[in-house]
């Protein structure tokens, strides 16, 4: 099981904490290398004993319990498992809300930004559901339709993450923000380069709804989302495919609950505030540029950092680390 381990962390090292954890558990039950000795009793004993150090929201059990599923989902495609000790669950929401009651963890308060942990979580089940899912053999129309809708959705949160401004900003794109090969996009004026693989993800899109739908190619002046879906798109629109992903992939911490028991919604700006904080935070992007990016003032995305990033052991090394870099540190 160790091997399987370092080998899952090298592909989604964003998983390394929790299978570190499983690795402790293992170690723990005396059940280190007996692979079939581990069932489905396992994952509720691992999250109450994940409880003890690292579980202590209905929100981290909740990321705690779908990377132990993403690195099962690993074990099966590898053939390194018979089965997924997870596919006896029927309702893994339901599963996760009785644990998360009988360890009495609090309720999570909804907050307006994601972590780094969870936007890692959020691109790793988008990139998941295209691996896994084959337009070909979609046999409801509805599948379909959430297929392309889901198109949209991966090419909305990679730019987000990339460059957290304003929905209505990202959802307006055009083609002529884009540079000719899609390796670079103006977002609020600043040109942002586009990993290759985004690049790759955009122009597939484009070419599949282009060949099944008999599309012209997308003009200049026509907005990115609206070709996709062929329809005109808004940023509200984006809340409600976000919500059906999210549903569809068991992503809890994405959904708040409404007003209306057992109605819940899903908001972009989550993705957007996340994006800011992480790139202040993990990525040491300054407040100015954010603000450029952005397309807000300076103290707007000071207060989101504030709000939801800020630390002041983090500011404070990261600081020293800027002053030393100053030349004429060695003269004093």
């Amino acid at each position: 099981m160790y091997r399987w381990i370092e080998e899952f962390k090298v592909l989604k090292p964003h998983y390394s904490p929790i299978v570190n954890m499983f690795l402790k558990y293992l170690k723990e039950v005396d059940k280190m290398d007996k692979v079939g000795a581990v069932t489905e009793s396992d994952i509720e004993a691992f999250l109450k004993f994940s409880a003890k150090d690292a579980v202590n929201s209905r929100g981290t059990l909740a990321l705690y319990y779908e990377g132990l599923k993403g690195f099962y989902n690993y074990l099966l495609t590898n053939n390194y498992v018979q089965y997924s000790i997870f596919s006896g669950i029927v309702n893994h929401k339901d599963y996760k809300k009785q644990i998360s009651n009988d360890l009495n963890l609090r309720e999570e308060v909804s907050r307006g930004a994601l972590s780094l942990l969870e936007l890692k979580l959020l691109l790793d089940k988008v990139n998941e559901y295209f691996e896994l899912t084959d337009y070909s053999k979609l046999k409801l129309k509805s599948e379909q339709e959430n297929y392309i809708k889901f198109l949209i959705l991966r090419i909305y949160i990679k730019i987000t993450v990339l460059a957290p401004a304003k929905r209505a900003v990202i959802c307006d794109l055009k083609h002529s923000d884009f540079d000719s090969d899609f390796r670079v996009v103006s977002v609020n004026n600043q040109n942002i380069a586009i990993p290759r693989n985004l690049t790759s993800e955009i122009r597939n899109s484009l070419r599949f709804v282009q060949e099944l739908m008999g599309k012209n190619i997308i003009g200049a002046n026509e907005r990115l989302f609206d070709y996709i879906l062929d329809e005109p798109f808004n940023d509200n629109k984006i809340s409600h495919i976000l919500s059906t992903f999210s549903r569809k992939m068991d992503l809890d911490f994405i959904l708040d609950e409404g007003e209306e028991k057992g109605k819940y919604s899903a908001s972009g700006e989550k993705i957007m505030n996340g994006a800011i904080c992480s790139l202040w935070d993990d990525g040491e992007v300054d407040v100015v540029m954010l603000s450029k990016v952005c397309g807000v003032s300076v103290q707007a995305i000071s207060k989101k950092i504030l709000d939801w990033s800020f630390d002041d052991g983090i500011a404070s090394s990261r600081l020293n680390k800027q002053l030393r870099q100053v030349s004429y540190y060695n003269l004093l």
